[in-house]
């Protein structure tokens, strides 16, 4: 079965239970992440892992480590270029929107597929 966007191609009996849930109850989803990982923003104090961390006697500016000899940064991301693939390129460092902002998208995406279909 291929699928359609146009409302023409649903059969004449079909009723969407799911909008009928939307309309009345809502679609919010009290347990999306709300949090995104990256090394550029601080962690906060509400964090699992910084608790965790405090509770053992860590404390803000010190390293990891036996006698505090760890890192202090976090470990950035980098492409490891000799072992790519036939044909592969030398890998830049992309500028990829943080995920908040591509949860967004589509969302919005989402929406308006919904609306075109709904009207």
């Amino acid at each position: 079965m291929e699928y359609c966007d146009d409302k023409n191609c649903i059969s004449s009996g079909y009723e969407d239970k799911a909008e009928i849930r939307r309309k009345t109850i809502g679609s919010e989803n009290p347990y999306e992440k709300t949090e995104v990982a990256s090394v550029d923003i601080f962690m906060p104090e509400l964090n699992k892992g910084y608790q965790m961390l405090k509770k053992l006697g860590w404390k803000e500016g010190d390293s990891l480590g036996l006698k505090n000899s760890g890192i202090l940064d976090p470990i950035s991301f980098r492409p490891w270029v000799s072992k790519a693939g036939l044909g592969s390129t030398e890998a830049e460092a992309s500028k990829e929107p943080l995920p908040e902002d591509r949860r967004k998208r589509k969302w919005v995406k989402a929406q308006e597929r919904y609306f075109q279909l709904s009207s």
